[in-house]
């Protein structure tokens, strides 16, 4: 409550159309659900990710750079130079970056838990590089847009895997994976109304229809495992669920929404820091004695 006034004052759906339109947002510096502003430096941040001590990683794309900032303030902790352009990263549960390199084409990992920070990369089989995310063994999975493909890294081997079943004429983006199994892409080439789900086990690829939403670029899930499609072209995002089938909304988002990243925080809390909890039942005694 910068003004005092005695409530957060943030930009609010005012007309009730479930969208909120250029004239119901406050002017620059006056939202205060916004903690803070910060031009780290450099021009396009491109890639970002949050960290399991949750600090930000930013990718300036122009500078080849990554950056890692605070949750308080946004001060700079790294600065690291990498081998490539940044698209989009993640933090594994090692708290290594892995970085889509789409200027240039590189698999880029930068370990940031050794001093100064360790940087390699590898070229993928495929190019054209896009959305990135890890799935629950570890693996690091890339989509290539305008190559058809999805690849899928071993960082224990170094080695790649190419899946290309059923992605003829399709362009994978965004990439999310989740806790039972399978992986997710968002097949976001013009006028398509389709997801790929791919078993991270047998690399099996089936498509998931998600119509009449178009343009899937972003995918995510959510707590409950329904997957999340972000259609570009319909401005709206569609609800499935990715062994059923069954659809729901779509639902309006805004204006050509776009997103290829953990917009749910599905990754961070699953495989980048992961959370829950478990109970156990110990043996006790039949008797107790007392001296």
């Amino acid at each position: 409550d910068l003004n005092g006034n005695g409530v957060i004052d943030t930009s609010n759906d005012a007309n009730g159309d479930n969208q909120i339109q250029p004239n119901e947002m406050l002017p620059f510096g006056q939202d205060e659900c916004v903690m803070f502003t910060v031009y780290p430096g450099g021009s396009c941040a491109r890639a970002l990710g949050v960290d399991a001590d949750n600090h930000v990683w930013v990718g300036m794309w122009s500078q080849m750079k990554l950056r890692r900032l605070t949750p308080e303030t946004g001060d700079q902790t790294h600065e690291v130079a990498i081998p490539g352009n940044p698209y989009g990263l993640v933090l594994d549960g090692e708290g290594v970056v892995w970085v889509s390199g789409r200027g240039g084409n590189k698999l880029i990992r930068v370990d940031p838990n050794v001093d100064p920070p360790e940087v390699t990369s590898w070229t993928p089989p495929c190019g054209s590089l896009y959305g990135i995310t890890v799935d629950m063994l570890g693996k690091v999975w890339i989509g290539h847009y305008s190559d058809h493909c999805i690849t899928r890294f071993d960082p224990l081997t170094n080695q790649f895997s190419t899946i290309t079943q059923n992605l003829g004429g399709h362009c994978p983006r965004g990439m999310a994976g989740s806790t039972d199994g399978f992986m997710y892409s968002g097949l976001g080439c013009s006028g398509s109304q389709q997801i790929a789900k791919v078993d991270i086990n047998t690399l099996q690829v089936s498509l998931v229809d998600i119509s009449p939403g178009t343009t899937p670029i972003g995918v995510a899930l959510d707590a409950n495992g329904y997957v999340w499609a972000v259609n570009n072209s319909t401005s709206n995002a569609t609800k499935v669920d990715p062994h059923t089938g069954e659809k729901f909304g779509p639902y309006p988002v805004g204006q050509g929404p776009y997103t290829y990243s953990d917009m749910t925080g599905y990754a961070l809390q699953n495989f980048t820091a992961p959370q829950g909890s478990y109970t156990t039942t110990l043996g006790g005694w039949s008797e107790i004695r007392v001296k």
